[in-house]
């Protein structure tokens, strides 16, 4: 498991060089006006500057720990003569190879502004950012874990950080240098919010490890229980301080990329995905499953579940979860509902959260009710040595399945009937997706098992077998079946009746003609514009505000209502708006 999350910084590198790769075989690097020949000279210079900055940064990284072990280890095997060859003839090649093909390249930027705004030239930074962070991320990692006791020695992890962390700096200042008034690459928000995502995930893997560890010495404290690796290893053992340090590198991660390197005022929808994914994701999901591990704990005891003895069961892991949970949702969903963040879409937030939360409900309760129902069925046709002859695995079904349908049952019938009928400005469309999906998706899992049922009575009644048999066979489709019978009928009533009020009132008669809008949008107003259209019911254009002052003005997403029912008051066809501090003008004409 430490390997994993050791190597995990080097998903982004994966998924930098993926994105890189799609950009290339796209042809989104071409010009019209610019030949093939130019763009391939591009690619071959930026390809082996790359080439040769890895080989700088690794020589330099052989050489360092060569010097590192050769003044300060004891070791005298340490070291060797070809460790220095290795290194020296990396530098020696690959450094004058970069330094010669980065000057053609600058000096390509001096005479055309065609190559600063080349996505191979986006490519080659985000690619060089992602493989030095991968790499002083692990290396980070190693030389924690060698303070902290659990690895010998950390010399080439020490030697890496510091070439990489040059390579590094120096990439990202040209980064930074790039037009302010330019979009973001995706390749550049890919690289600052899946960093961002990976240094949460660690650092929250950590964090659990080690309330996970106390809550569990706790319990043995108060029983008087002493284990053996507690006696060896004192309050943590080796596998909880590697995990310290994966929290201390994924921190690290985090707090540089989200919370330095991320700019706010900076309007992205994947930087919105990311906040709305470690919400519901991160915090709902990981704060409902620590709950739901906990109310098993209590209904296996309430069933007479037998536990190993000096075993406290899942009650610390259930305890990890929640408090993990509450700390990611409260962080990310503050960050959603925040005034002052006006670059995270928070228009539809409370729709997006509610309705999440709602379909997980139903997902939770599905799986209950399948347990429940093969339980039924196992008890009623029998199945040898399965669980049924079992009588504590009989009851742990019992009570993860009770689980189960509790928490969603509750979870779905709190956000459906007291959450989503206080949303503001709800759209029948919003309503109609979620049945349409609910609906969908349990007709998926319903046809493969009810195949699966014909199938075996079609078996039984060509063969000599019994109809106990058959239903034995059956009991998982039967059990997926009963699950979409009592979910799907009642979202597909809802759903008809949606749509029959949508077309009984449609939109053009509600909200009165469509006209042809314009707005002048300041950059980076992407989220303003979207919020304005659905209120509109309909497109707009939208033109980049270019007039000394336009950045100072910011369009705030709660307005939008009020400007959609100003354009439809409005006596012309045509409508033009204009922002300026406070609100904007609105002018018609036909």
């Amino acid at each position: 498991m430490i390997g994993f999350f050791e190597l995990l910084p080097f998903i982004v590198l994966l998924s930098v060089a993926g994105t890189s790769l799609y950009l290339i075989f796209a042809k989104r690097d071409k010009d019209p006006s610019e030949p093939t020949g130019k763009i391939l000279q591009r690619l071959y210079f930026y390809l082996v500057s790359f080439v040769s900055l890895i080989m700088v940064g690794s020589g330099s990284t052989i050489l360092i720990q060569f010097l590192l072990q050769e003044f300060l280890s004891q070791n005298i095997m340490s070291s060797g003569p070809d460790q220095v060859a290795l290194g020296t003839a990396l530098v020696v090649v690959g450094a004058p190879l970069w330094i010669l093909h980065w000057k053609i390249l600058n000096n390509q930027i001096k005479k055309s502004s065609r190559p600063i705004s080349s996505q191979i030239r986006k490519i080659y930074k985000f690619l060089a950012l992602a493989v030095s962070i991968s790499i002083l991320a692990h290396s980070a990692t190693g030389i924690v874990q060698f303070l902290l006791g659990t690895k010998e020695s950390s010399w080439y992890q020490l030697a890496a950080l510091i070439p990489f962390t040059l390579i590094w700096v120096f990439h990202w200042r040209i980064h930074d240098q790039k037009n302010r008034s330019s979009p973001s690459p995706i390749i550049g928000d890919i690289y600052i919010y899946l960093t961002s995502l990976i240094g949460l995930i660690m650092a929250a893997n950590g964090l659990g490890t080690i309330l996970h560890s106390l809550f569990e010495s706790s319990y043995n404290s108060i029983a008087g229980i002493q284990t053996l690796l507690e006696s060896q290893n004192g309050p943590f053992s080796e596998n909880e301080r590697d995990h310290l340090s994966i929290a201390i590198t994924g921190t690290l991660l985090w707090i540089l990329h989200w919370l330095v390197l991320d700019s706010r005022k900076h309007t992205s929808r994947l930087k919105s995905a990311y906040v709305y994914v470690c919400t519901i994701f991160g915090g709902g999901i990981t704060f409902l499953v620590g709950i739901l591990l906990l109310l098993f704990t209590c209904l296996a005891v309430i069933l007479g579940v037998q536990n190993e003895s000096g075993k406290i069961g899942p009650i610390p892991g259930g305890l990890t979860l929640i408090i993990v949970g509450i700390i990611l949702f409260t962080y990310h969903f503050n960050i959603i509902k925040s005034p002052s963040r006006h670059e995270i879409s928070a228009q539809n937030g409370s729709q997006i959260l509610n309705y999440s939360f709602s379909f997980i409900g139903l997902i939770i309760g599905a799986t209950g009710i399948a347990i429940l129902t093969n339980l039924i069925l196992t008890s009623i046709t029998g199945s040898g040595n399965e669980i049924v002859t079992e009588e504590n695995s009989w009851r742990e079904s019992t009570a993860f399945g009770l689980s189960n349908l509790i928490l969603g049952t509750s979870l779905w019938w709190y956000t459906w009937l007291y959450r989503i009928p206080k949303l503001v400005s709800i759209k029948e469309e919003t309503k109609i997706i979620f049945f349409t999906g609910v609906v969908g998706i349990g007709i998926l899992v319903s046809v493969p098992s009810l195949a699966s049922i014909i199938f075996f009575l079609i078996k039984f009644l060509l063969s000599e077998d019994t109809i106990v048999s058959a239903i034995r066979s059956s009991r998982i489709p039967l059990s997926v079946l009963a699950a979409s019978s009592l979910i799907v009928p009642y979202h597909w009533l809802n759903l008809r009746n949606e749509r029959a009020s949508l077309m009984e009132s449609p939109e053009q008669d509600k909200d009165g003609p469509i006209k042809n809008v314009t707005i002048f949008t300041p950059t980076k107003s992407e989220f303003f514009v979207a919020a304005l259209e659905e209120n509109l019911g309909y497109g707009i254009s939208s033109v980049e505000w270019a007039d000394p002052g336009s950045e100072s003005v910011t369009l705030k997403e709660d307005l939008t209502e009020e400007i959609a029912e100003r354009v439809q008051a409005s006596n012309g066809e045509f409508v033009v708006i204009i922002p300026e501090p406070g609100g904007v003008r609105i002018y018609s004409h036909n």
